[in-house]
């Protein structure tokens, strides 16, 4: 069976792709890009960060499987970083993990 894995990086997307490799299936590892690299962050860790991206590559490469990196950066701006603007000029708390 095809199955293709939301690769973040982290260890539980890529213990699930191992699994589902050594189960036999056919795997394809993907990640989706959300911020452009345009500085560096330093020690600064963030959710779905650059560096995400190059680890989940690296784990599929690891795991010989292929890998996707897919551009979401316009849509996230849009249905996140807007919403966040947006809801913070109100006066509001938002959470954006949870639009995201």
């Amino acid at each position: 069976m095809r199955i293709a894995v939301g690769m973040s990086g982290g260890v539980d997307s890529s213990v699930c792709a191992l699994l589902m490799k050594e189960a036999g299936h056919e795997v394809i590892g993907i990640t989706l890009r959300f911020h452009q690299e345009v500085c560096s962050a330093g020690d600064l860790r963030v959710c779905c960060s650059p560096q995400d991206v190059r680890d989940a590559a690296k784990v599929s490469e690891h795991l010989g499987i292929p890998h996707l990196t897919l551009s979401w950066e316009k849509i996230f701006e849009e249905r996140v970083v807007n919403y966040f603007l947006g809801e913070t000029l109100m006066g509001k708390t938002p959470n954006p993990c949870a639009i995201c």
